[in-house]
């Protein structure tokens, strides 16, 4: 842990792995995400590494693939993974991205006779990297619902960040570590790119915010995610604003959060009024009474699908990715979330968070007690198979 930085408290003493020197940039919704991206793509002199765990062949992906097409045609060397389940597009999509020299590789594809493991193992993650110094993570994939094309990229409620310094290199190694479990061998560039220094003031990527990229792959990976959450949240001395699309934590971090109402952390936690994933949302309703008699304020945001797995405790620990807190992510799948130690990039969450909240209904906790006989048992019913949700 480095020496008096702020927020030190709010550290686990095994994460070594977070470093200085790095630009951090929020971008709220696929209007902010898109155009970035896509910026820095047609910017790509090198290299382009992706990883997403739904590229469809709409108009946002065919947006995306004629950008690729184009980058790879002109000699960049262009990798992107995709989820074989979560992937919507069709083959075709693929075969023309391969007619251009993108190369692709599917993650787990539906065999016949894969292990039940294989299939419910899946590559969750969100990230792209360019130039082997740019990085993009968050909860957006490349689909129309979080941002599209012809309505100014508008979509889901979600959030991403744009990322220059040391921890692309940290994003390079993730992606390199699927990528040749696939059978694909490491890429020039990619070789190029974790040799060079990222402490390059000629390039302009030094920034002076203390982040770290954790990846959930390895059982090592995924307990530093999860303790670091722990962590911070028995740790918190002000406050907790948590946005989660698929709320269900386990039982250790619903104790943490009614332990830390009692201390006097003001805990909020937005959720969607209508989720996307039915049996997770009727699952995730089950927590909600305890919670709020535990003190926990409870909040649903209404409009555009919220889609959003963001953090914020003291105004200084910040975490933004694809890693929910519910039982996917923590046992199955492969995600990637970026943790940030930062008074001005926490001040920013904490703004964005106060917007949405803005925004939601309030969880009355008596009105919700009251709620019908048949919602109840659905609810116990969707939490007792929260193991595949």
């Amino acid at each position: 842990m480095p020496p008096g930085i702020a927020g030190g408290y709010l550290l686990s003493s095994r994460i070594p792995s977070l470093m200085p020197g790095n630009r951090v940039e929020m971008l709220v919704n696929g209007t902010a995400f898109f155009p970035s991206l896509l910026e820095a793509l047609d910017a790509a002199r090198e290299s382009i590494y992706m990883d997403f765990y739904m590229i469809n062949d709409d108009k946002t992906g065919n947006a995306v693939g004629e950008v690729l097409m184009e980058k790879a045609k002109k000699g960049c060397e262009v990798c992107v993974i995709y989820d074989g389940i979560g992937s919507y597009a069709s083959e075709e999509y693929f075969k023309w991205l391969n007619s251009a020299g993108v190369q692709t590789e599917a993650f787990h594809p539906v065999r016949f006779l894969r292990s039940k493991i294989g299939i419910n193992r899946r590559d969750h993650r969100k990230m792209a990297v360019i130039d082997g110094r740019t990085g993009f993570l968050g909860g957006l994939n490349i689909a129309e619902e979080y941002g599209h094309p012809e309505k100014a990229w508008e979509g889901w409620r979600d959030t991403a960040v744009k990322v220059q310094g040391p921890v692309v290199r940290q994003m390079i190694s993730l992606f390199l570590r699927s990528w040749t479990r696939l059978g694909r061998s490491v890429p020039e560039q990619a070789k190029r790119s974790l040799a060079e220094s990222f402490w390059d003031e000629e390039h302009g990527d030094r920034g002076i915010v203390h982040a770290s990229v954790a990846g959930t792959e390895k059982i090592r990976g995924r307990r530093e995610i999860i303790r670091a959450y722990r962590k911070a949240l028995w740790s918190a001395q002000r406050s907790i604003y948590i946005q989660s699309a698929y709320f269900l934590p386990p039982f250790s971090m619903r104790i943490a959060l009614r332990r830390a109402v009692k201390r006097g952390v003001g805990v909020k936690i937005i959720v969607p009024l209508h989720g996307d994933m039915l049996m997770t949302h009727f699952a995730s309703r089950s927590l909600f009474t305890r919670l709020m008699r535990a003190g926990v304020e409870l909040y649903q945001l209404p409009g555009p699908n919220m889609h959003t797995k963001t953090a914020v405790i003291d105004g200084v620990w910040s975490t933004v990715g694809s890693f929910n807190l519910n039982h996917r992510s923590f046992l199955h799948d492969l995600d990637i979330n970026l943790l940030v130690i930062d008074e001005a990039f926490g001040a920013g969450m904490e703004r964005c968070f106060m917007e949405d909240l803005s925004k939601t209904i309030p969880v009355d906790p008596r009105k919700w007690r009251e709620r019908p006989l048949n919602e109840k048992i659905v609810e116990l019913f969707c939490y007792a198979l929260r193991y595949w949700l």
